[in-house]
């Protein structure tokens, strides 16, 4: 599992925002911020899922595109 400080540590390698990391993820921004400061262990498969958005910037693009798209109604 990824530890609080290497899912903050891959946001803000993204340059996002606790707002706008939650908003791409999908989960709420205190979500975000209780598992950056250790008060909540995010499940198995968001870790996964985490992983691969930290891993791969044309990753966290592609959600990005897709959750402006979806606000956007385009």
């Amino acid at each position: 599992m990824l530890t609080p400080e290497e899912i903050r540590e891959g946001r803000e390698k993204l340059g996002l925002t606790q707002r706008q990391f939650a908003n791409l993820l999908g989960v709420g921004e205190a979500t975000v911020s209780r598992w950056e400061t250790g008060a909540q262990i995010q499940q198995r498969a968001m870790d996964r899922f985490l992983r691969v958005c930290l891993a791969s910037p044309a990753v966290a693009e592609l959600l990005r595109s897709d959750f402006q798209t979806s606000r956007t109604g385009a």
